[in-house]
């Protein structure tokens, strides 16, 4: 799967307009036509706003005018090429099919409405429910956002393999075993490189839970201090519930720093002590370095302003230094 190896990326709102193209409905966008007067028949499309945040998805916003005279907003998600994120081509079904099951559990996540993975002009895409929202956390938010951040993850990870209607998922890779063509050329890639040959490095996973694979802020829609959804599920995967909190851990930094990290992580540990039974901490580490790793060896690819991408790299290696310290010192 690649955690984080090709990563949707947005800088500021996710899901704000970058523009608002008003379209005819014979402009020459048969599939995205099309798919509209399967969800709502007899509806026009009106109005389409590109959305940013992805570079493994198109993304839009359609308006829709409806035969009863109102207007309708959704979302139109057309994955690109699979082999983008190694992606088999099934996963616009799997994503929709997770969406659904998730959404029948009381998650805040979009409600998805149609989805066609055959035969579509435009390839495989989905139409789920429009979120009013921002993924911009207001000022003095952050604490109350961390907490329900923290909340939103451990709820996700009580929801295990065997949970019920659940689409069938792949498991996450092996940290250690992936982790090989993304060790940076520095002196604490070095280690870890000494470390696997040698066989000195050990992963213990925790049981299995559902992941949502690239859990980081730029996921999460608020509105008025509230989480209102979690989107971008297409790296969800089962395994150790360690991956998503190192993820989280790592994005927060750069984003928000060293404090909200901690504050996310103390919050996370202390409400699984209520939900999850016997949860290791050895592999956090492991799942740190992997995550780690992962990001600097692709964030060339996230479409990071300059001066923003040098930061979060800045960052980002001194949490691999540290997690490889830790790991590889006598």
């Amino acid at each position: 799967m690649g955690l984080q190896a090709a990563r949707n990326v947005c800088s500021g709102t996710l899901w704000a307009t970058l523009r608002l193209v008003v379209v005819d409905a014979r402009s020459g966008i048969d599939g995205i036509e099309q798919a509209v007067l399967e969800l709502e028949p007899g509806g026009e499309l009106v109005g389409i706003s590109e959305l940013t945040g992805g570079v493994s998805a198109d993304v839009f916003g359609l308006e829709i005018a409806t035969v009863a005279g109102g207007r309708r907003r959704v979302v139109y998600r057309r994955h690109r090429s699979p082999g983008f994120k190694q992606q088999q081509q099934s996963i616009t079904a799997k994503e929709y099919g997770l969406l659904a099951a998730l959404h029948r559990e009381g998650l805040a996540v979009p409600e998805p409405f149609l989805h066609n993975d055959t035969d579509a002009p435009n390839g495989p895409y989905m139409i789920i429910e429009w979120i009013d929202g921002s993924t911009n956390i207001g000022e003095g938010d952050l604490p109350g956002a961390l907490e329900q951040m923290a909340q939103f993850l451990v709820g996700l990870h009580s929801l295990g393999p065997l949970s019920p209607q659940l689409p069938e998922l792949e498991p996450i890779e092996d940290p250690l075993t992936a982790i090989g063509p993304h060790l940076p050329p520095t002196g604490s890639g070095d280690q870890v490189r000494a470390s696997l040959a040698s066989g000195a490095l050990a992963y213990h996973p925790n049981r299995s839970v559902l992941l949502h694979g690239d859990y980081w802020p730029g996921n999460v829609m608020w509105r008025d201090g509230r989480l209102v959804a979690v989107i971008d599920w297409e790296d969800a995967c089962f395994g150790d519930p360690m991956a998503d909190l190192a993820t989280a851990r790592v994005e927060l930094l750069c984003q928000y720093g060293a404090d909200a990290m901690a504050q996310f992580t103390t919050s996370y540990l202390a409400l699984t002590r209520d939900t999850v039974s016997q949860l290791r901490l050895d592999s956090l580490l492991i799942w740190e370095l992997y995550v780690s790793a992962s990001a600097l060896s692709t964030m060339g690819d996230w479409g990071l302003p300059p001066d923003d991408e040098a930061r979060r790299r800045q960052l980002t290696q001194g949490f691999f230094n540290r997690a490889a310290r830790e790991l590889t010192s006598p």
